[in-house]
């Protein structure tokens, strides 16, 4: 466990009583007059100490639990704990689940005697670790870096955060902005993993904008499917789908589309090295940062809410202009040149 904030060290417990008063020889006084000015000194004293306990602000710990330790849960941490070093009044521990031996369950045990105000997961095991083996009974649970959360979180509800999912509709819009002369976008997927994304994108697409579905139900048949449908698309549009993941089936995909004069979108800088026109991107580190912003408004007393990650968009212009693809860059989108 990591521990981010150390502002514990050297402070008292929250209570400073006043420096004692020097002794000074007095006059006799009777009785009465010693209760009262007794009286008088207590009251000065607790009202010294409230003073003070006043000016404190309210604490809050925060438990993260990351998934593994690969560079984009790391980055997201590493966004995450930084928006959080200067805040003293929040503590913030870390748990790595890769070094928690009995699947967990005696760091469940660990945590039961513990309470947070918020229950960050870092990743998908992360999830559901929280969802499923921890299960808090106060605080909120917050998921990041987790892709199609609904599908793993028991039931979905409560259940909020910012996922790995980008709406069709953003990215449609960003494709018809960006690329003016595709009016037909071929989306390739699995319907077995992504029927549900197909259905939103299809109701999302903007007007003079057609959504043609290009469907795989394994990796063998995806060169026919592709020499079938280049005829009927004027772009292909790849998602995140179980079927089309490996690095070189990705490639061949983009090299036959290139070839065929069909410009790809992708999601990921993977795509844009590959030859994809539009891709994209995820910033960990900056999704890490988005999180910790809607963790402090959880703290401060805002609902918990699903909500969109950042994203950028970058353009591979060389391999635009060697295909003849119109490109306009738009002031509204978070376009970038990629590297």
């Amino acid at each position: 466990m990591e521990r981010w904030n150390r502002s514990r060290r050297g402070r008292s417990n929250g209570i400073h009583f006043p420096d004692p008063v020097p002794f000074v020889l007095l006059p006799p006084v009777g009785p009465a007059i010693r209760t009262l000015l007794l009286v008088v000194a207590l009251l000065l004293t607790l009202f010294a100490g409230s003073t003070t306990l006043a000016e404190e602000p309210e604490k809050h710990a925060v438990a993260v639990f990351v998934s593994q330790e690969i560079r984009p849960y790391l980055e997201a941490l590493d966004g995450f704990t930084h928006l959080f070093a200067d805040k003293r009044e929040i503590f913030v521990d870390v748990f790595h689940l890769e070094k928690v031996s009995s699947e967990g369950k005696e760091l469940v045990g660990q945590l039961s005697h513990k309470e947070y105000g918020a229950y960050v997961a870092i990743g998908p095991i992360a999830a559901r670790f929280l969802w499923e083996d921890l299960r808090p009974e106060k605080g909120t649970s917050f998921y990041s870096m987790v892709l199609n959360p609904e599908r793993m979180i028991p039931g979905g509800v409560g259940a909020c955060g910012i996922s790995l999912n980008l709406p069709a509709w953003v990215q449609l819009e960003a494709i018809h902005k960006i690329l003016p002369g595709v009016r037909r976008i071929g989306l390739l997927f699995d319907p077995v993993y992504n029927s549900g994304f197909h259905d939103e994108a299809r109701q999302a697409a903007p007007p003079g904008v057609s959504l043609i579905p290009v469907a795989v139900s394994s990796r063998k048949d995806i060169p026919a499917v592709l020499k079938r449908n280049f005829g009927e698309v004027d772009a292909l549009w790849l998602i995140p789908d179980r079927t089309i993941t490996t690095e070189s089936l990705i490639q061949y995909i983009i090299r036959e589309s290139v070839y065929n004069k069909i410009p790809v979108i992708g999601y990921n800088r993977f795509f844009y090295e590959s030859g994809a026109v539009l891709s994209f991107i995820f910033d960990y580190r900056e999704i890490g940062s988005q999180s910790g912003e809607e963790v402090l408004e959880i703290l401060s007393g805002r609902p918990c809410m699903s909500t969109p990650p950042l994203y950028r968009i970058w353009l591979n212009e060389k391999v635009a202009k060697s295909m003849g693809v119109e490109m306009r860059r738009t002031p509204d989108q978070p376009i970038e040149a990629g590297p």
